[in-house]
């Protein structure tokens, strides 16, 4: 069972959990540029506007899009830089930035973290929520992909609020 913050049941299922909040997900439904994100969440960064972001478990990094980072005044071309792999044969490099951001929660608390983003200057994609920076610092997580659309959800968890069923 799923417990909200309001301690109504959620879902049934062999985990009990008690999740600080939970955001709206859309699987498979939203795109960027004629490009579909395989999961995205709204998110606002250092206070913009919110804005749709790629969740993905998959990338090393959390991405910031020039235009963006034009808005925030961070320069694209300063030190620290990293560089990384973007499938079989693109790399990317650009600077290292922290920027607060914030993903409205639904249920519960909105979840605020405070990740480092690289800043590729040719990166043509949407902002990337990633592991490192961002999915590795929160204490859990989990996804709910729904059976409909707009029925997807983020769940974001306490530590030690996880218990197996016996």
């Amino acid at each position: 069972m799923t417990t909200a913050p309001d301690g109504g049941a959620v879902d049934e299922g062999c985990l009990t959990v008690s999740y600080i909040g939970a955001s709206d997900l859309t699987v498979l439904e939203a795109t960027w540029r004629g490009t579909l994100m395989p999961a995205r969440v709204r998110c606002a960064i250092e206070g913009l506007e919110e804005m749709d972001a790629l969740l993905d478990t998959g990338s090393q990094y959390c991405i910031l899009p020039p235009a963006v980072a034009r808005e925030l005044l961070l320069d694209p071309s300063a030190e620290p830089r990293e560089s990384f792999q973007r499938g079989p044969d693109r790399r990317y490099e650009g600077a290292v930035h922290m920027a607060r951001v914030r993903i409205r929660a639904l249920a519960g608390q909105d979840l605020e973290a405070d990740p480092a983003w690289v800043v590729p200057p040719d990166w043509e994609g949407p902002p990337v929520l990633g592991w490192r920076g961002f999915l590795a610092t929160l204490n859990s997580f989990g996804c709910r992909p729904g059976c409909a659309a707009g029925d997807a959800q983020l769940f974001f968890f306490l530590p030690g609020d996880t218990e197996a069923a016996v």
